[in-house]
């Protein structure tokens, strides 16, 4: 535990703050441009994953720039609990979809009827 302390210490320092939202900004529009381009569900939840992961960082090194890591890490920790969630539900939607039509086109969704 007190390793990833003195790496969490080297890595969120204030000469790297522009360094960490740079990441989390990449990260987050990499994300974006998973969901937006590509046609695939699988690939579009893995874009969600990506973008969440970008705001993670982005929260994260907000709050160490703030001095409240603290609060930060709580919220994370609530994230990844929806993170969860959302997967789950996801990939429920991904295996459900593959078992009627055969293959994971988002397009193929739009016949569906309630």
């Amino acid at each position: 535990m007190n390793n990833i302390m003195v790496f969490a210490a080297q890595f969120f320092t204030p000469e790297n703050l522009y360094l960490n939202w740079f990441t989390a900004v990449l990260l987050f529009f990499i994300g974006v441009y998973c969901v937006a381009g590509s046609r695939n569900m699988l690939r579009t939840l893995v874009g969600i994953e990506i973008s969440s992961k970008g705001c993670m960082l982005a929260l994260l090194a907000s709050g160490f720039a703030l001095g409240n890591v603290d609060m930060a890490q709580a919220l994370i920790i609530l994230m990844i609990g929806v993170e969860v969630v959302v997967v789950a539900v996801g990939l429920g939607l991904i295996i459900r979809s593959y078992n009627q039509k055969g293959n994971l086109d988002i397009l193929d969704l739009k016949n569906l009827k309630g």
